[in-house]
Order: structure tokens, then sequence, then C-alpha cells
């Protein structure tokens, strides 16, 4: 049975990743708050990603460790994004190093991109990131490839990941909310950004999926078919019998970004596909809002 270390386990996609991972591997799991959060039963360590001290108290030898911990924050002169993002990541490779581990994987985002300029975007997208914290992430990627070889890292960059743990006030629960509570909802521009969702279970399989390819290299993780604003709240309308609204109003600074992702890559070389249907996700993230 292997042994995986998950960094940022209680967080919205290392929680769906340590759920994946329980039935075939010893999960160990690891994130700065003093308690499991997640609910399921794996050894949990508390730790500090920024501090090597506290790395010290993981297990030695790890065979895997999938780091998700992170800060996001749109602060471009966050001090706690650069500790977090940037010197914890030196420490996680630090750590893998001494702790021999075979395979680690970073959960990244297709954002670090930039604009997307060539669609569909492809793994070989130029990269051009538009605020500090994509750079951190960007920086993870290379940081990571460098340090403990480009052989032994598998990055995966994720479009933007839904599920139950998403927070309230992110734009798919605030629509799905709006619509069960007839809302009318207010759009944008006119609602045509681009944007492509995958749900949390979709990325812990690809997760799965590389860690039993002991696969290495940069993969898009996205689902099958991209949605416009406008097409996203059309949807939770319909889906929730709602008799809300769209109203359009302001300027959307990114009405014309496209989000539509290759997933050629990941489906050659990890075997992995997008299972779960945006109807599926958004019905799982009402259950936040039904009584």
């Amino acid at each position: 049975m292997r042994k995986v270390l998950i960094t940022g386990v209680n967080g919205l996609i290392g929680s769906a990743i340590a759920e994946m991972l329980l039935s075939k591997n010893e999960v160990i799991g690891t994130s700065i708050e003093k308690d499991n959060q997640t609910g399921l039963d794996f050894q949990y360590i508390q730790s500090d990603i920024t501090d090597n001290r506290t790395l010290q108290n993981l297990p030695k030898p790890i065979d895997i460790i999938v780091h998700c911990a992170a800060v996001l924050t749109n602060d471009n002169f966050s001090n706690a994004l650069i500790n977090a993002n940037c010197i914890g990541v030196q420490n996680i490779a630090s750590y893998a190093i001494n702790s021999k581990c075979k395979q680690l994987i970073y959960a990244s985002g297709l954002p670090v991109i930039g604009r997307p300029t060539i669609i569909p975007i492809t793994e070989e997208h130029p990269i051009k990131p538009l605020t500090v914290y994509l750079i951190t992430k960007y920086f993870g990627e290379i940081v990571l490839q460098r340090l403990i070889g480009e052989d032994h890292v598998t990055i995966l960059r994720i479009t933007s990941p839904l599920g139950r743990k998403t927070a309230p006030n992110k734009i798919v629960p605030v629509f799905v909310k709006s619509a069960i509570e007839n809302i009318d909802f207010n759009l944008l521009g006119q609602g045509k950004r681009i944007q492509n969702y995958i749900d949390v279970r979709d990325i812990a399989r690809a997760v799965g999926c590389a860690i039993e390819r002991e696969s290495s290299g940069i993969f898009n993780i996205a689902s099958e078919h991209s949605y416009s604003n406008k097409e996203l709240a059309e949807l939770c309308i319909n889906l929730f019998n709602s008799s809300s609204k769209i109203n359009y109003a302001g300027e959307d600074k990114e009405e014309d970004f496209q989000w539509i992702v290759s997933t050629d890559k990941a489906k050659r070389e990890l075997g992995f596909t997008a299972k779960f249907s945006i109807e599926e996700t958004l019905m799982d993230i009402s259950k936040n809002f039904k009584k």
C-alpha cells in the first residue's frame, strides 16, 4: 500500500483527493489548522509549510506527495501569499527529496497562462500570469520541476474547481442559491465570458490516474464542456425550475475570455476524462441551500 501525503487536506480539493485515495492507499493529511476538518479517517498532522521545522514532524519515507496547500488572494502585496506559495513550495521540495518521494503531484491552475489567446488551450499555451497569485503558482511549477526533477513531478493545471465546499460567495454557488430562491441574476457585461468548471471529485480522479500510471509532466484537467456566464445562469434557472430573470449591468473586463480547453493529453497519457456533468455538480452544490 502506497503512503500518500496530502498537503492542504482540509481544503476543497485536498479533502476530495483524500476521500478518493483512502480505499487503496495509506493517506496522511496535513494542513495549517489544528484539527482534521474533513470528517474522514486518516492520520492527520498539523504543519505549516512555510516553517521547515514543522515539516520535520511529517513521516519519512513517503511514496507520493499531493501538494494542494496554498494561499489564494487577490492582494498583490500579501506576504502570506509569497510565504506559502513560494517559500512553502521550496520547503515541500526539500521535504520531498529528504523523504525519498517517488512522485510529487502539484495542484496548479490553468489561469497561470493569463489571457487565453490560442483556442483550444493546450499545455503548450504561452504563459503570462495576470496576478501575483498566478505568478506564485507558476513559480511552484518551475521550482518543483527543477529541484525534484521533471520525471518525478506531475503538474495538474486545473480549471475552476467546484464542489459542495466551494465558497458561497463564488459565482456558481451564488447562481445556484439565486435560482433556488427565485432571485434575479445580475451579470456583468453581456454574460459572454466562457468558463470551464470541473467537479472536485473529477480532480481527485485525475490524481488517482496520475498515481496509477506514474505519470509526469503538465496536464490540463478540465471538463469536456465550457459555459458562458449567461449559459450557466440559464442552466441554473432551468435545472431548479426557477422564476429568476437575468439582468445585465456594468462591464466585464474579461468578457472576451474563452476558457475552452483541450484535454487530449490527459486522456492520452493519464487515461483521464471528466465524469461528472455540470448538472450533477450543480445539484450537489444545491444541497447546501435546500432544507
